[in-house]
């Protein structure tokens, strides 16, 4: 082939080539690399170039172990670029290409450099115990910000695990209910604001809320409307407050006690509307921890999670401490259902209670995070915090023996019944108890869930402490939607250091919920991973004038199908390109693989018969064109005549 036209073949898989004057553009500042541009996302980094006319960017960010490269999307004169996906104590380097529309992709040298630093010494322990990438949902897991017993025991971070477990983003950045959106911003709630930010540590925008009450705190959900549904908290006098959760003859009170209304603000956070829960349910029937003050009154509800139903216009909000998820109208606030033990509820609620159908089936106790699946169905973790309801007869189940699980309901509000359809349980020694916060997520493409057991305190009947990871420690595992499930990832987080009491002394890492992300950057940016390279022929001899067969094979190392252009060349021994073999390599053709899986082709050099006897390395190279990821070399020898 000629070597125009290969010139041209090879350009027009992802950059079109001038068809005169190549790479006109100049680059009028940069580029330079910022590691932690903002002081609080230690393992993200920026470059930073313009040029005189609108170009578009490449980044191809390569260490001793791994590579990938960064494809941006438009043409503009300045450029911030964000690297993302570095890991601690590593030393990397970022070559930056870029291209005008209708010309020449040129990279600039040299290549920028980039070292991280290791993770703080103060840094939570992430322990790896099981990982199946070719069996996990693709992408990365984002961790909400943690909590500790003590701000003397050390800062708390947000944090991102890539399939391996392997931490490739922190910051001290972020809070609870943290949430991807589709320009790639973290949206989270901090006390009374919602922030938008980016993993560069940049705030796009704060939301200061209208909160009615004496503060929003647990949840926030994003409506398709633009709204904002969250939780409030607010003090009412309730006469015949029970005093005991044991004695039902104990006699009652006049207490203060918390409310948890439902709050929806609008996109400026401007209060729209509010539902308190004591309009709801009995405001006299107590949960196991319905006596619990923090100063503020005895909490009653102690709501936790909300979430809108777009197929009806209805919203639903987990109560913890009555051991019930609630489903009530948005526009009407009229109670739909109630599922949770049916103990104790007062006539008015009667019937709003779903009655259970099928077996195996267990009531939810101290649940979070609720959502619903594709399927309808609803997911939510079940803490399982005593397993009963007051004065029902039944002893509460002691922590050591009681796990929590995910556990998935079909709800059929025609009949007003429920099933239980699915849940994590395992083997016994799997079963983990974690007590407060935690979550559980339908993972989109596998079918999986994300299970994230936010404060651990037993596993299989040993306390977290006994273990030696502090008084609690968080857990993420990923198991299969199967009976019995099938664990393909799974992580704890921990604190190792021991502490005396009291609690608040005590060393410990509670995480709240987690989210599996399928990138670090927004959807129109293009990231591709280093392929793995084979490159071999049977025998390394052939006669000038022939053709020479070699074997290639091409492995995807990510979780997510990708297409990758694949061009070659040769040089001689002294590393030069030879141009008489050079001219006769195709350009990049395209190859598209599914995740973790292999490619084999049979590749045909034609050697011209002029060819000078000696050695020669044939040469694979794998990436978006022109950025080679991935390189492998096969050598052979011409023999003379």
């Amino acid at each position: 082939m000629h070597r125009s036209r290969v010139h041209e073949a090879m350009c027009a898989a992802v950059w079109v080539c001038a068809s005169s004057s190549a790479w006109a553009f100049e680059v009028t500042s940069g580029p330079t690399v910022t590691l932690d541009p903002n002081g609080v996302t230690p393992l993200a980094a920026r470059v930073d170039v313009s040029t005189d006319v609108p170009t578009r960017a490449m980044l191809h960010v390569r260490n001793a172990a791994s590579g990938w490269a960064v494809t941006f999307p438009g043409y503009r004169t300045e450029h911030a670029l964000a690297v993302l996906g570095l890991k601690p104590g590593r030393a990397y380097s970022v070559e930056l290409a870029l291209a005008e529309e209708g010309g020449q992709a040129r990279t600039l040298a040299p290549a920028l450099e980039v070292v991280t630093t290791p993770l703080p010494t103060d840094f939570p322990v992430v322990q790896v115990l099981a990982s199946e990438p070719s069996r996990m949902e693709p992408g990365f897991t984002l961790i909400d910000r943690f909590t500790r017993s003590h701000p003397f025991h050390g800062p708390t971070y947000s944090m991102v695990l890539d399939e391996r477990g392997e931490v490739v983003w922190y910051g001290a950045i972020g809070g609870i209910a943290m949430l991807p959106l589709a320009n790639g911003n973290l949206l989270f709630r901090d006390y009374d604001k919602v922030y938008e930010g980016d993993l560069l540590g940049n705030i796009a925008r704060v939301v200061p809320l209208d909160d009615p009450g004496l503060g929003t705190h647990h949840d926030l959900f994003p409506t398709e409307d633009g709204t904002y549904l969250s939780l409030s908290q607010t003090i009412s006098l309730v006469d015949g407050y029970p005093t005991s959760v044991t004695d039902p003859t104990a006699p009652t009170q006049t207490a203060e006690v918390q409310d948890n209304p439902v709050v929806e603000f609008a996109a400026d956070g401007s209060l729209l509307r509010q539902w308190p829960l004591m309009d709801l349910l009995d405001r006299t029937r107590v949960g196991y921890m319905s006596l619990a003050d923090d100063g503020k009154g005895l909490d009653w509800a102690h709501a936790n999670s909300v979430l809108h139903d777009t197929r009806d216009d209805s919203i639903v909000v987990s109560i913890r401490h009555q051991d019930a998820v609630v489903k009530f109208s948005r526009e009407t606030g009229a109670l739909g259902w109630i599922l949770g033990n049916p103990c104790n509820w007062g006539p008015e609620q009667q019937p709003f209670l779903l009655r259970p159908t099928g077996t195996p089936f267990a009531w939810p106790y101290a649940q979070h995070s609720p959502k619903y699946t594709p399927a309808g169905t609803l997911l939510l973790y079940d803490n399982g915090n005593f397993r009963a309801c007051p004065f029902d007869g039944t002893s509460p189940a002691p922590p050591r023996q009681n796990p929590s699980r995910a556990v998935e309901y079909a709800i059929d509000e025609a009949a007003m019944t429920v099933r239980q359809v699915w849940d994590s349980l395992g083997l016994p020694e799997e079963r983990v108890y974690s007590d407060e916060r935690s979550d559980a997520d339908w993972l989109p493409t596998t079918g999986n869930v994300l299970v994230t057991h936010a404060t651990v305190a037993f596993t299989a009947g040993v306390s977290s402490e006994e273990e030696g990871l502090g008084y609690r420690h968080g857990r993420i595992t990923e198991v299969t939607r199967s009976t019995p499930p099938e664990t393909v990832f799974d992580v704890r987080i921990f604190d190792p250091r021991l502490g005396a009491p009291p609690l608040d002394l005590r060393h410990q890492v509670k995480l709240y919920r987690s989210e599996r992300i399928p990138s670090l950057y927004p959807a129109d940016v293009s990231l591709t991973r280093a392929p793995g390279l084979a490159f071999s022929t049977p025998s390394p001899y052939v006669l000038p004038g022939r053709t020479k067969l070699f074997e290639a094979t091409a492995a995807n190392p990510g979780g997510t199908a990708q297409c990758l252009e694949y061009w070659v060349r040769v040089t001689a021994a002294d590393g030069s390109v030879v141009p008489g073999m050079g001219e006769q390599a195709r350009g990049p053709a395209t190859f598209c693989s599914d995740p973790f899986a292999s490619q084999s082709r049979t590749l045909r050099l034609q050697v011209p018969a002029a060819a000078p006897a000696g050695w020669y390395d044939y040469h694979l190279l794998a990436g978006p064109y022109p950025v080679a990821l991935a390189e492998a070399v096969a050598p052979f020898y011409v023999v003379p005549r």
